[in-house]
């Protein structure tokens, strides 16, 4: 029997159908009492390939880094267990060159506290620090009490920064967690 090892690389063009995959997985279970039931409900794996599309192509690609979490299997078969995009910060407040910003990290569901986000999350951290960034950023939904605790025991910290972004009929508060980056 061989184990599989995972490995964490840039999302590549040909992982367009699997990255909208995790992504729809993740946001269906990881969203289901937080967002608006309606808009989850809408989410089409079409319309995420699309997204996709955007995010790896000319358009973005010199802005966003994705990375992926790849299970190494047998053969040619290769399972993306989840993503992590960061860029420059978008937040007014903060300066692009010296705040990167997490602006996603899903996995799919069944790879939940096996380490998949923590690889990921670590990754981006790394190549931001790499990239020359001091601090770090992320927002995540204030109700994601999950991902709250995933990230506090990373070492993120709520900075008192808060908004409120609509899902459907509802408003939503997200936080903003902030961290310093290793020189």
């Amino acid at each position: 029997m061989t184990s599989n090892t995972r490995i964490c690389r840039a999302a590549l063009t040909s992982d367009l159908e699997s990255l909208a995959m995790v992504e729809l997985r993740s946001w269906t279970a990881a969203f289901q009492d937080v967002l608006d039931p309606a808009e989850l409900a809408g989410l089409r794996l079409e319309t995420l390939r699309e997204r996709w599309v955007d995010r790896l192509g000319e358009r973005d690609g010199d802005r966003a880094n994705t990375l992926c979490l790849v299970e190494d299997g047998e053969g040619d078969k290769n399972d993306i267990l989840g993503y992590v995009r960061w860029y420059p910060s978008e937040d007014l407040d903060l300066d692009p060159a010296q705040v990167a910003e997490i602006g996603a990290l899903y996995t799919v569901p069944s790879s939940w506290r096996s380490g998949a986000g923590t690889s990921l999350l670590r990754a981006a951290v790394d190549a931001a620090t790499a990239g020359g960034y001091l601090h770090a950023a992320l927002w995540v939904l204030e109700d994601n009490a999950r991902a709250r605790a995933f990230y506090e025991r990373q070492g993120w910290e709520h900075d008192g920064v808060h908004d409120t972004v609509r899902s459907g009929p509802r408003l939503v508060r997200r936080l903003r967690y902030r961290r310093g980056l290793a020189a």
